[in-house]
């Protein structure tokens, strides 16, 4: 994806995780499978249409998670103020706009301030949008 000007949806089934974002205060939809997304590793304003529920706003990560285990590559959606279990549900992901690069924090409490900073800056992207 060049950064902010091709739009990227993305469609795949939640699987589950460690819970680690959840532990962080950040719960997350993981999607695996990602490896063939034609989009920059990264962090993303995102929108979902997620059955039952309809569109849904958040942030995501997409890539290999550096400060956690640089492993697989996943797109890890962070609903905001959702809760309910999306496990094995197909959700559509569209990302709407590039926010950062992924970066290793070092360890966890790094990555959480990174997050309530990147939370700001999505919400603000969508309450700063005309037409959604």
């Amino acid at each position: 994806m060049a950064q902010g000007t091709e739009k990227v949806t993305v469609k795949g089934v939640v699987g589950s995780g460690r819970a680690l974002g959840r532990r962080l205060g950040f719960p997350t939809a993981n999607i695996y499978g990602v490896e063939d997304i034609r989009a920059v590793d990264g962090v993303y304003a995102v929108r979902a249409q997620v059955p039952g529920e309809g569109v849904l706003r958040g942030m995501a990560n997409l890539g290999r998670r550096p400060t956690v285990d640089g492993g697989e590559r996943v797109l890890e959606i962070h609903f905001f103020d959702y809760g309910k279990d999306l496990y094995g549900l197909e959700v559509q992901v569209e990302l709407c706009k590039f926010i950062r690069p992924e970066i290793n924090f070092g360890g966890t409490d790094g990555l959480a301030a990174q997050l309530r900073e990147d939370e700001k800056t999505v919400r603000d992207f969508f309450e700063n949008q005309q037409t959604l």
